[in-house]
């Protein structure tokens, strides 16, 4: 066994080598060198796999290691444009290298053996090796999405420059455009935060038209030092002096916008109702607040009621929480 460590290969696969032929050492490194050849020849393979189908192929390979009595796995058409069927052409060679063999339209494999779990281990550093690549692809694609929704460049006009994070960008627009579409060009460039749905940031204003804003920058022109604020997004470049050109930084807000609950604490609807009951008596045309007429024991109901709330619908909002007050008031609310 040390020797065998000491050659580099895992403690595990020389143990079950050295098990399987009868601790022979000499077989064992033999068994040890064919499998560590395979292992390459597969992860070379592997990556030679295109990135957007070595996860589909990664994902058929770990079904069939987990199910290696699944005759239904151990079957599959290599003809077709379904995911599965191009990652089979495409990873056919690594298939193969695992013991599949072509049969009428279809590869197939007679015995699930230790190769599949070797070729489970070259796809998935295939795929973890491809991340990067997937995610960049998605990032550009991002990109032109966005690009696209903003309107061409003109040949000339208002020509603004932007100090971002990343380095320096420029932009033509028309002296006509409105500032909203100068936060829209930005929306398009990496630095500025992407994300539209949190309040924190990317919000929209129902101006005319609506137009979108961001909280979590500050843009600053760098011949006035003025701070461009939501109310300036409807103004030409022209009116708000930038153009024939101008320098806008980027900067982050250290106080993102958060929108104003609307949810207030129970305790504070509470004491603003009871408030109301402070100075005067409920009077006897009043029946509803007259707690002593309207109290058969049951807890909680003179507190609905000294708050205002209609008998009838404070029992059935007791009733419903089974006596517990806060609850019920909840309801009421």
């Amino acid at each position: 066994m040390e020797t065998l460590e000491a050659m580099g290969f895992p403690k595990a696969q020389a143990s079950a080598a050295l098990a399987e032929h009868d601790g022979s050492l000499e077989r064992a490194i033999e068994a040890l060198a064919a499998r560590s050849a395979l292992a390459s020849a597969m992860r070379e393979a592997a990556l030679r796999v295109p990135s957007e189908l070595v996860s589909e192929l990664l994902d058929y390979v770990t079904r069939l290691a987990a199910s290696p009595t699944d005759s239904r796995l151990r079957v599959v058409p290599i003809e077709g444009q379904a995911p599965l069927q191009r990652a089979v052409r495409a990873g056919r060679e690594v298939l193969e290298l695992a013991g599949f063999g072509p049969r009428s339209g279809f590869l197939s494999l007679p015995t699930v053996d230790d190769r599949i779990e070797i070729a489970r281990e070259a796809l998935d550093n295939a795929a973890r090796r491809a991340a990067p690549e997937k995610d960049a692809r998605a990032r550009a694609a991002e990109t032109r999405r966005q690009a696209a929704s903003v309107p061409a460049e003109p040949a000339q006009g208002a020509r603004l420059s932007f100090e971002l994070p990343s380095g320096r960008a420029s932009r033509f627009f028309d002296a006509d455009d409105t500032f909203a579409r100068v936060v829209r060009f930005l929306a398009t460039l990496p630095d500025t935060p992407d994300d539209f749905v949190d309040g924190r940031t990317w919000r929209v204003v129902c101006g005319d038209p609506p137009f979108f804003w961001c909280d979590a920058w500050t843009l600053r022109d760098d011949g006035t030092r003025r701070i461009f604020e939501e109310k300036h997004a409807s103004q030409t470049l022209k009116a708000l002096g930038l153009w024939p050109s101008a320098t806008i930084s980027f900067g982050t807000s250290p106080k993102p916008a958060t929108p104003p609950s609307t949810h207030k604490k129970l305790s504070d609807i509470v004491m603003r109702v009871e408030a109301r009951f402070d100075d005067h008596q409920p009077s006897a045309d009043k029946p509803h607040y007259n707690v002593a007429k309207s109290v058969p024991n049951v807890p909680g109901l003179a507190r609905l009621l000294a708050m205002g709330f209609p008998e009838s619908q404070a029992r059935t909002a007791l009733k419903r929480a089974d006596g517990d007050l806060d609850q019920a008031i909840r309801f009421l609310l």
